[in-house]
């Protein structure tokens, strides 16, 4: 078995983390494999869930300890040993990484705002003209692929599913924002059949067709955890206040991330609209 590390750290940070990141951290001591390092973020992979150490500066996925260091090498040291492929220990109550110990200080909620059915119909008319970099994004998607996700079906998780390059894939950027707002929309009471089976397809394909972390974020938003850009849109759309600076935010979301969950927003509410399970406002 393996013994408490923390005795061993020359260092400690506290982070925020979710309820979910802090269970992991607090659970049984096991070797996480560091898969990414950068310097706002590291992640590496703790038995299939992909848990980040975050800088301020970071995006604040939910998978995330979310400190606020300006760099990570305040942290570990100019001199890191922390490379992709090396390995820390996690569990216990804190995540030992190149002799620093990180430490949940502090829970955060990354829970999406639930989206009313009677809101639907005025969310995508709001949002429909504000998303004028969209059609860059799709040119990169398949056609087919974003009409079968607006209609939601199954089949259209397989031709996303890793497409693109990086951390996070385009491809499952537009598929976490279809889930995170069917999700928010579940909390609102309203609930579609069919997105339990794309739902389910994700989960099923995941692991073995993209990267950990975009496989975590995707478990994630399934879950209705997502990016603070994201759920100020939803917040917004659900409230009827004006979404402008809040589409921006999340638009500016990495290089395409932002954009891709804006489509899966869009392809969402397409959907939504055309499955109400009450009146909605016109």
């Amino acid at each position: 078995m393996l013994a408490p590390h923390h005795i061993s750290a020359t260092n400690r940070v506290r982070a925020a983390a979710t309820g979910r990141v802090r269970d992991v951290v607090s659970g049984r001591v096991r070797t996480a494999v560091v898969v990414h390092v950068g310097r706002d973020a590291i992640y590496l992979d703790v038995g299939g869930f992909c848990l980040g150490v975050l800088t301020k500066s970071a995006s604040a996925v939910p998978c995330g300890l979310h400190t606020t260091l300006p760099s990570l090498t305040d942290a570990l040291g100019a001199g890191t040993r922390t490379v992709p492929g090396s390995t820390a220990r996690v569990g216990g109550g804190a995540l030992l990484l190149d002799g620093t110990d990180v430490v949940v200080g502090r829970l955060i909620d990354a829970s999406v705002p639930a989206l009313p059915a009677a809101s639907a119909q005025r969310a995508r008319r709001e949002l429909s003209g504000r998303l004028r970099r969209l059609p860059d994004v799709c040119r990169e998607l398949p056609d087919v692929a974003l009409k079968l996700l607006g209609d939601g079906h199954e089949s259209a998780v397989p031709l996303l599913l890793g497409r693109g390059g990086g951390l996070t894939p385009l491809g499952d950027d537009v598929l976490c924002g279809w889930l995170a707002t069917v999700a928010a929309a579940a909390r609102g009471g309203h609930h579609v059949e069919k997105s339990r089976a794309v739902a389910g397809a994700v989960t099923a394909l995941a692991a073995r067709h993209t990267t950990a972390l975009s496989a975590t974020l995707l478990d994630c938003a399934a879950r209705g955890e997502a990016l603070p850009q994201f759920r100020r849109l939803v917040r917004d759309l659900a409230s009827g206040d004006d979404p402008g600076s809040s589409v921006s935010a999340l638009l500016a979301v990495g290089h395409t991330s932002g954009s891709g969950m804006a489509l899966g927003v869009s392809l969402a509410l397409d959907l939504l609209v055309r499955s109400p399970t009450e009146r909605t406002l016109v």
